[in-house]
């Protein structure tokens, strides 16, 4: 990939492609690589995280639902912003109140 980059800075843009270009080239190949890793990571931490948010309040939806637990228990452990998502599962799943 680094290769056709070099290529078209060549053929496209009339950089001849010196050591010290090709250098300053795959430098800033490896540091864009790096920043797309962390981007990735960091993503991908995220997602795992809401995937686990997610999954507890479907385990708190089916104890509510089971009468295990009340809605005020529940509540008290789904985060504020997830409130009113966390109402919406439960209706969607039957509760009346």
């Amino acid at each position: 990939m680094i290769d056709r980059k070099k290529e078209r800075l060549e053929n496209e843009y009339g950089l001849p492609m010196t050591k010290s270009m090709d250098e300053e080239v795959n430098q800033m190949c490896n540091l864009g690589e790096g920043i797309a890793e962390r981007a990735f990571a960091k993503g991908k931490a995220e997602g795992i995280e809401q995937g686990i948010e997610q999954g507890g309040n479907d385990m708190l939806v089916s104890l509510v639902m089971d009468k295990s637990i009340m809605l005020d228990n529940a509540l008290s452990r789904v985060k504020d912003d997830d409130k009113g998502r966390f109402m919406e599962q439960l209706y969607a799943a039957g509760y009346q109140k």
